[in-house]
């Protein structure tokens, strides 16, 4: 009796443990797509929202600058409403250096139609000619609000072609007047074919939703198969070849202005994200008044700037830039300052940053990363992190790794990176004056 009691009992457990790998089978995991898909719950907001994010240009073939923003136009007439027609409407759609994005949004059961209208982009681009007529004439008058009128765009174009060498990195979003004159419907199709394809997507779900029916939602979108040739790729440097360029430029109304950008290739690869967290601390360190930032000696000792700003950031795991824009004071000429700039960022770089200086920036810098103990603090910065990951085509680390990067924020690493960015590199100066008088 006693043998056959605990036979029940072992056959009970047996039903229930089965009951529930079955449930975890009828769960999980995802059904295959041919996207990749993140998702990133947070309850924290009332909304969904889905990014799908695509190359903006296709890994071989000749570029052809601000076709892609093109395109990005006559795929969102084909996803936007019926009531979203008017000349002012709203795009939401977007266009970088690396990538070309789409994104919907709305309350979570309203998901399936957001994945549904969304996977449209892929669907074979069929815009009336008129109507692909009309947009590039939109085009057009984007670049005028853009750049008719806006001397630091136009400067700051040539000096990224000069430094990125001509690398990708440096071709125009929206492309110039007769760049967008000359596109046409074969082109843009042509480029659509190669880029909005579901093995180059990357599509990103945040909001009060679970990965189950994200993928179940897709599950039930049919997606036309295509024969993969990888990930999509990210356009990178050639080479860096040391060199200087020097222009002079200005209108009536300029205001005497110094724009000096520095592009060095550091000696050995590092992971992007702990080094746009390293970056992102030494511009702090550099714009402050604080011994070894540059806005004690150029603003405050020696008066030398009225204003200026400084930034620091990665192009890829090996390459940096340092940017800065500077107004000088009362009768220094831009020379005076150009030349106080690099001769205080040597001497900062010689020295070192000072240890109470960066213990004291480094306090400061908590607020990069979110209150990881805090679970809506954190899902809210994990969504905006993945988008803005993905946009650049790199893949968003785990949170685990994230949390472990602040530890690696070290005086050492600050000073070696500004080692570097006072080293051997390649440099564009321009100096923005009235009439490009010489100042």
């Amino acid at each position: 009796m006693k043998h056959r009691r605990w036979t029940l009992v072992s056959l009970a457990i047996a039903m229930v443990l089965a009951a529930v790998f079955l449930a975890k089978a009828i769960e999980g995991p995802p059904a295959p797509t041919a996207l990749a898909v993140h998702v990133v719950t947070d309850h924290g907001v009332d909304q969904v929202t889905a990014h799908l994010i695509l190359p903006r240009d296709p890994r071989t073939g000749p570029r052809k600058p601000g076709l892609a923003h093109y395109l990005e136009h006559l795929v969102w007439l084909g996803l936007r409403p019926a009531s979203d027609a008017g000349p002012d409407r709203q795009s939401n759609a977007w266009t970088n250096r690396y990538a070309v994005g789409y994104w919907l949004s709305g309350p979570p059961d309203a998901l399936p139609d957001l994945l549904a209208r969304l996977v449209g982009v892929f669907d074979p681009l069929a815009p009336p000619p008129a109507v692909a007529d009309q947009e590039r004439g939109i085009v057009l008058r984007e670049y005028e609000a853009r750049q008719v009128g806006r001397l630091r765009n136009r400067i700051n174009h040539q000096m990224s072609d000069f430094l990125y060498q001509g690398a990708p990195l440096a071709d125009s979003i929206i492309g110039t007047p007769d760049q967008i004159a000359a596109f046409d419907l074969a082109q843009a199709r042509a480029l659509h074919a190669l880029t909005h394809r579901p093995d180059k997507g990357r599509l990103v779900v945040t909001g009060p939703i679970s990965e189950r029916r994200v993928h179940a939602g897709l599950a039930a979108i049919p997606l036309l198969a295509h024969a993969t040739d990888g990930p999509p790729g990210r356009p990178g440097l050639p080479p860096l070849q040391a060199d200087r360029l020097h222009l002079s430029a200005g209108e009536d109304t300029t205001v005497p202005t110094l724009i000096w950008r520095k592009v060095v290739a550091l000696p050995e690869p590092m992971g992007f994200d702990l080094l746009e967290a390293r970056s992102a601390l030494l511009s702090d360190i550099l714009d402050s008044g604080l011994p070894g930032g540059l806005a004690g000696p150029l603003r405050f000792d020696e008066d030398l700037a009225r204003s200026f700003h400084i930034a620091v950031f990665p192009l890829d795991t090996t390459h940096v830039e340092i940017s800065l824009s500077a107004h000088p004071s009362g009768d220094v000429t831009l020379r005076d300052l150009e030349r106080a700039v690099r001769t205080t960022l040597d001497d900062i770089a010689r020295r070192g940053i000072p240890a109470d200086t960066h213990d004291r920036l480094r306090a400061r810098f908590e607020g990069f990363w979110p209150d990881w103990t805090d679970p809506d603090d954190t899902a809210a910065w994990m969504a905006a992190y993945t988008v803005d990951r993905l946009a650049v085509l790199r893949d968003p680390l785990p949170q685990d790794a994230l949390r472990y990067l602040d530890a690696q924020l070290t005086r050492d690493g600050t000073n070696a990176l500004l080692t570097a960015l006072a080293g051997p590199g390649r440099e564009a100066v321009a100096h923005l004056s009235p009439n490009g008088a010489s100042l």
